[in-house]
This record gives C-alpha cells, structure tokens and sequence, in this order.
C-alpha cells in the first residue's frame, strides 16, 4: 500500500483534520413511513380557547340556549316529538296498510264513513298485472253522479298488480290493501269489504271488463234491493273458438240451482250486496276456496234476502282459453260442488221433501228459512272448512 495513503488513513481513524472527510450515511427509507395512506386521515381541527380549558381540566363552555351551535335534539327524538303532537284520533288507512279491528269496527259504525261516498268497488287480485289494467280502464271511464270508491285487495301477487293499481291513483279513487293472511278470492274479498267506506258494493274481477253504465246500474239497484246479480257478457273479451266450446251462464238470468230447488247463484264477477247484509251473514266463507259465490247466494237467500236479476249492470267476461286451464277450472268447481254437498245435505234433504210435496219454490224456501238458518247461524261461515289450497281464480264463475 502507498505510504501517503496509509497516513491518511490512519490520520482519519485518530480524528485528525488531515484525512479526507467521511462520507454521510445514507438513510435507508423505512418501508411503512414510504407508502402512502391507503385511507388517509382527516385533518385535525385547530385547537381553540375550548380545547386549552379541556386541557386545564376546566368545565368545557357550553352555548347559551336557542344559540347556533347549541346541541340539537337527536333525529330518533325529533321523531318522537313530531308523534306526541299528533291529534288523537283514528289513522286513516294507508295504500299498504290493513286496519285491525279498531278500524273496522269504526267503519262498521260508520263514525269513519266520509260524506258523500256510496258505493265501494272491490277487485280481488292475484298476479293479474296482465289484464288488471283493462279492467281500470274502464272503471275509470264510467260516468257516475254520485261518490264512489275502489278497493283492490291484492292475494298476496307476486308481480306487479298492487303497482299497477296504485299508478292510476290520479284517475280512480282507488286503495289497494294487503290481502295475503288468506289465500282464496273470498277471503281477499272479505277483506275488502272491511275497509269500504261506503253502505253499498259491488263486486268485479279483475280479469273481466264492466260494460258502459255498470257503477249507475249497480247503485241504482242496491238502493231498491239488498242483493243483486248482473248479466254476463262473452262476445268482446273471447275468440269464436272460444265461444263454441263453452257456456257461459248468467246470461239471460240467474243461475238455477239444481241441489237446492228455489234457490239461485250468481258469479262474485258481477254482483252487488248492502254491506250490512254481507257483514250478518258472515261474508264470504274462508274454507270454500272454489264456488264460494254459490255459497255466498244460498246462505243469503236462506237469511231471508231475494236475490234480484239486473240486466243493466252489463260485465264482459274473460273465458279460459287453453284447454288446460279449462280442465284446472272443471276440477275446482269439482272440488267445490262436492264441498257445497257436504255443508247443505241436511237442507237440500228439506227442501226437496216440501218441492216435491207440492209446495211452490218460494213457500218452499220460505218454510225452509228458519231451520236452515239456525243450522248456519251455528256452524259459523267457516264450518265443514276442506282445508288449504291454492288460491282461487277471480273469474265470475265460467
């Protein structure tokens, strides 16, 4: 090694000011501090003279009451504040709520009942976007004088019928109600008829079409008679191929009962009842899932109610198309008719007997009237229920 450079050297390890200087130390950056913030932190508000007196340990400052920055309620008890000052009184009814009993013993007593409003509509639905629509229309196009209101009471649809009925709020005075607790037609109808608002109703499916002048026919009836029945039309709505292979009842009158002599029936598609009428009688019975507007006529007549013939209140029925849904409908009138055998054996007995001992129809069932009555006065609308099912169609029986 040179001598000159060994000098240096040792020069420098001894700190002697002869050597050359030592390099800095470079800093290797610490990988953590190097790499950004994946969520960087918000900056630190400025301390102020309410800080420095935190920091002493003084009582913190608090603004004077109503000031700016005083603290504000809570929204959880602004809410709560909004609620306490609401007038007592009945909620009147939502689009999505059911009342409970509170509310339908109020409307049964007529303290909820607005002036002015004298017939309710109501439409059981269920799945029917694909026709409810048609069905509106043409409600909304009837010209009645008088107030009027509409209830759909939806079955529990899992498509979009409970919207479609609310889109045309601005055109109908029209409610629709959750009536998904039971399945069936009458059930969603019986929970219609629990919010109307009106003495009067009538009832439409919501896959048929109401004729010109239906609502005036309809009142104009009720307010004569307690229970009425309209006519059925097939021509508009169904093909001639249709036609040809079915018959569609309720055409030229009522329909004829061939179990109960003296007695007639009715589609729920087409018909009209004083709502205190339906209210005594028990509505319509839960358990009958099909053939449940017989039953409604039979045990209404069977009260002592006539069921009158309107042939004004026109309503265009839609026929089963397919030869399938044809067979699924003969097999639920199946299921029905034997239901109504097992319920009126006793009185098809009684009135068969008094018939054929020559007794008019009408004497027959006028003498029939007390024992059949307290016969379903004691079994309750509910009795020889058959038990579940699925939902009943909401076509006037054809």
């Amino acid at each position: 090694m040179d001598p000159v450079r060994a000098r240096r050297r040792h020069l420098v390890r001894l700190g002697g000011g002869l050597g050359r200087r030592p390099r800095p130390r470079r800093r290797r950056p610490c990988p953590r501090r190097a790499a950004p913030r994946r969520h960087p932190a918000p900056a630190r508000h400025p301390r102020g003279p309410r800080d420095a007196r935190r920091r002493r340990g003084a009582a913190p400052v608090r603004p004077r009451r109503g000031h700016r920055h005083a603290r504000r309620p809570a929204a959880r008890d602004r809410l709560d504040l909004r609620h306490r000052r609401r007038p007592a009184g009945p909620v009147p009814p939502g689009p999505d709520r059911v009342p409970g009993a509170d509310v339908v013993s109020a409307l049964r007593d007529g303290a909820a009942r607005p002036a002015g409003v004298e017939l309710t509509v109501v439409i059981a639905a269920f799945d029917a976007e694909a026709t409810l629509g048609e069905q509106l229309d043409a409600l909304a196009a009837q010209r009645a004088p008088f107030g009027w209101e509409l209830v759909v009471a939806d079955n529990g649809s899992t498509d979009g019928t409970a919207a479609l009925a609310r889109s045309y709020a601005d055109r109908l005075p029209v409610r629709v109600v959750d009536a998904s607790a039971t399945r069936g037609a009458g059930a969603a109808r019986n929970v219609g008829v629990s919010v109307a608002r009106a003495p009067l109703v009538a009832f439409c499916d919501a896959d048929d079409v109401v004729g010109d002048g239906w609502l005036v026919a309809m009142r104009t009836a009720l307010r004569t008679h307690a229970f009425v029945a309209g006519r059925f039309d097939a021509e508009r709505l169904n093909t001639p191929r249709v036609l040809r292979s079915r018959t569609v009842p309720q055409t030229a009158g009522l329909q004829e009962s061939t179990r109960l002599p003296g007695l007639h029936a009715a589609g729920a598609g087409n018909m009209g009842i004083r709502a205190d009428v339906f209210r005594a009688v028990g509505g319509f019975d839960p358990g009958c899932l099909f053939l449940e507007d017989t039953d409604l006529c039979w045990r209404v007549q069977l009260a002592g109610v006539p069921l009158t013939w309107v042939p004004e209140a026109v309503l265009h029925v839609r026929l089963r198309g397919s030869v399938r849904s044809s067979a699924q409908q003969g097999y639920h009138y199946g299921t029905g008719e034997r239901w109504l055998a097992l319920r009126y054996r006793e009185q098809e007995d009684r009135l068969r007997a008094l018939a054929s001992a020559g007794a008019p129809a009408a004497e027959a069932v006028a003498a029939a009237v007390p024992a059949v009555g307290a016969v379903v006065a004691a079994e309750g609308p509910a009795a020889g229920r058959p038990g579940s099912g699925e939902p009943a169609a909401t076509d006037p029986g054809t």
